[in-house]
């Protein structure tokens, strides 16, 4: 009976041990999200659209590489729809533009206002750039968004 005892009390000692070791993994996985991106107000169905989303303030809307993610997508409609899968809880915010002419960057005029179109989410940045906690939200489950051009 000694040895039936010991090999339950391993036994018991290795579930609980596999279920500690486990349970972090269950948890990450709770904590992956979809979000769904729609773009709406294309004029044109010509170009490219050029879209970043970021989790960092000190990253938002530079061209340094350390954004979540890098898009480019070409146009074929008045809305475009792009979905990430698997983000992390937490804050994002995305900034796009639409190169309408393909030439890879977002033109302006001779004042440096854009002529071609452009967006933030939470539809920020109506005078100027947006700034990260403006066009930021925060992403805790799947989630849809709409950001319409400017």
């Amino acid at each position: 009976m000694k040895s039936l005892s010991k090999t339950s009390t391993a036994l018991t000692s290795i579930i609980t041990l596999l279920g500690l070791y486990c349970s972090p993994f269950a948890t990450a996985e709770q904590n992956q999200h979809q979000l769904t991106l729609l773009i709406k107000g294309y004029e044109e169905s010509t170009g490219t659209t050029y879209l970043s989303l970021y989790d960092k303030a000190e990253h938002f809307n530079k061209m340094d590489g350390k954004s979540v993610a890098n898009v480019q997508q070409r146009i074929s409609g008045d809305t475009l729809r792009i979905t990430f899968h698997d983000l992390n809880s937490g804050q994002y915010a995305v900034s796009l533009y639409h190169d309408a002419n393909n030439n890879r960057e977002l033109d302006r005029n001779m004042l440096g206002i854009p002529s071609e179109p452009y967006g933030f989410s939470n539809d920020a940045g109506a005078f100027g750039p947006a700034k990260f906690n403006k066009a930021s939200f925060t992403l805790e489950a799947d989630k849809t968004i709409v950001i319409n051009l400017r």
